[in-house]
């Protein structure tokens, strides 16, 4: 094992210091589930996960919307990674449904990666075909438009965990999978489905997929 390896793993300065390996006398717990989760990177697909729990967001399912008060849209950044990854709609979202990735932040608009909606943290909420976005006074959970499709992100059926999370057009009949939870973690999680969350699906280098002695 070398130092870039650990490092390039995020084990932390138990296991590196400034570039030399560090002695551990007393060992400590490591597996592919901590300290952290496989880094996303561009490309890859968002999909319905259970919450990653905990709040140093190291889960890959960690949001930050990024309101563009001129333009009227928001960029929804994923947090916790060293590039800027944000929710982008593969082929525009002009298919339906249209799955989504994460990709590298536009520095410019990019159509790509233009949503709308607000910073919605209680339990409930109507939204319906005409107005997905709407809140109601008990809460403020909302839909997530795709400003140039006109599409709302849709969480997978209640079955399907790991499935990819789409984009597909706004609908009463789809409510139930189009209304979501942005909760103080940082999670976007539907309100309904098994409260799937927005995740990265990051996956492990192929190195690590290889068996051991």
């Amino acid at each position: 094992m070398t130092p870039e390896q650990f490092e390039t793993e995020g084990r932390g300065d138990a296991w590196v210091q400034e570039g030399r390996l560090m002695v551990r006398p007393q060992g400590q717990t490591y597996s592919p589930n901590y300290p952290k989760q496989p880094t996303p990177k561009a490309g890859d697909r968002v999909v319905g996960r259970p919450n990653g729990q905990g709040v140093e967001c190291n889960t890959n399912d960690c949001w930050r919307l990024q309101p563009q008060p001129v333009s009227g849209y928001t960029v929804l950044r994923l947090l916790d990674v060293s590039a800027s990854l944000c929710l982008t709609a593969v082929d525009g979202g002009a298919i339906s449904p249209s799955n989504l990735t994460v990709d590298v932040c536009a520095t410019t608009s990019a159509p790509t990666q233009e949503f709308v909606t607000t910073n919605h943290t209680a339990a409930t909420a109507v939204a319906t075909a005409a107005s997905p976005t709407a809140a109601s006074t008990a809460g403020t959970a909302a839909a997530i438009k795709h400003v140039p499709s006109g599409h709302c992100v849709t969480a997978a059926d209640a079955s399907c965990p790991d499935c990819p999370a789409a984009l597909q057009p706004c609908s009463q009949s789809l409510v139930a999978r189009q209304v979501w939870l942005f909760g103080a973690s940082g999670r976007l999680c539907a309100t309904s489905y098994n409260s799937l969350c927005l995740h990265a699906d990051a996956h492990w280098p192929a190195w690590w997929q290889m068996k051991r002695p």
